[in-house]
């Protein structure tokens, strides 16, 4: 498996800005679209395929394989950015792609050793990011004025489903967004309290931190664009 994190991690961060590179040597809209529809199409049938797998195990449960993870959320939101390029899809699967998908790269959560399996998982948690970064570099999208609040608000949203789907599925194990407990792999969660209420909370909270970190670049950026518009008048 290290073989194949440390290829996707490098083609995480280094694949866009490539690809940005020829699209600029090319100046060509299809191609733009087509790596678009790229990155949807190949993180659409790596899920659907874990999902075949899944229920061909026999473990296709309400505790264990309903879309309930922040990188199932973001999945669908990166798609709908990709195909649409809409605005508060790019912004949700900026923050939650680069705070969160993008760790699960370095401290993957895998439940299987099957080669396909690990293809799949790495495809969908490396296309996740890799799209945000194709998106920024190749259609000019950025985070807008208030987009922290309104990622903020949406992750509200989650956080309430994902506690409410892990008490429906308590008895069972279930354990969306990591919530009920821990990763069996080593990650920053094991930091957190063991008190579970404010394990929950920790979690929050430093999603939101990390989403305001994200966020600061482009508004230090706006912040500056408009006092130079000010000295110009």
């Amino acid at each position: 498996m290290p073989g194949i994190q440390i290829a996707f991690l490098i083609f995480t961060f280094a694949g866009p800005l490539l690809l940005w590179i020829v699209s600029r040597h090319l100046d060509s809209v299809r191609y733009s679209k087509g790596i678009c529809w790229f990155f949807a199409l190949a993180m659409l049938c790596a899920k659907i395929g874990t999902t075949i797998a899944v229920w061909c195990e026999g473990k296709l449960t309400a505790d264990y394989a309903l879309p309930m993870h922040l990188c199932d959320w973001a999945l669908v939101a990166t798609v709908l950015a990709l195909t649409l390029r809409w605005q508060l899809c790019f912004e949700l699967a900026y923050f939650w792609g680069l705070a969160g998908t993008a760790q699960a790269l370095i401290t993957p959560a895998l439940d299987s050793p099957d080669f396909w399996r690990i293809f799949a998982f790495f495809t969908v948690h490396s296309g996740i990011p890799a799209s945000v970064l194709w998106l920024i570099f190749d259609f000019k999208m950025r985070p807008q004025r208030g987009a922290w609040l309104r990622v903020a608000l949406w992750s509200q949203i989650y956080l309430a489903a994902a506690l409410a789907v892990n008490a429906a599925t308590a008895a069972s194990g279930g354990n969306y967004g990591f919530l009920a407990g821990r990763p069996a792999v080593h990650s920053m969660l094991d930091l957190f309290s063991d008190t579970r209420w404010l394990y929950v909370l920790e979690i929050d909270l430093t999603g939101l931190l990390f989403f305001f970190l994200l966020g600061l670049p482009w508004q230090i950026a706006r912040w500056k664009n408009s006092r130079r518009n000010a000295n110009e008048r």
